[in-house]
């Protein structure tokens, strides 16, 4: 036999787990933004000479030396002691 007390206890737990159930329905309808793919380039886009592996290896390697040398100096400026 159950007691009174077992049957409340039952309802209420069950009455807690439909209410946690549609508490999280709305945030798994709501709308989502669509994932953005980034475009990918055209495989022509290698076969330009200006994109060859040298030409693009020789400009990273010079714009990391002129950032480098351009965020230098003025680092070296700011934190100059006198």
């Amino acid at each position: 036999m159950i007691s009174q007390y077992s049957e409340k206890a039952f309802a209420r737990q069950h009455f807690h787990a439909v209410v946690h159930v549609l508490e999280g329905t709305p945030a798994l309808t709501w709308p989502r933004p669509a994932p953005t793919v980034p475009p990918l380039p055209q495989i022509g886009w290698f076969d330009l000479d200006a994109n060859a592996s040298g030409v693009l290896t020789s400009r990273l390697a010079s714009d990391a030396t002129f950032v480098r040398g351009a965020v230098g100096d003025t680092i070296g400026l700011v934190l100059q002691v006198r």
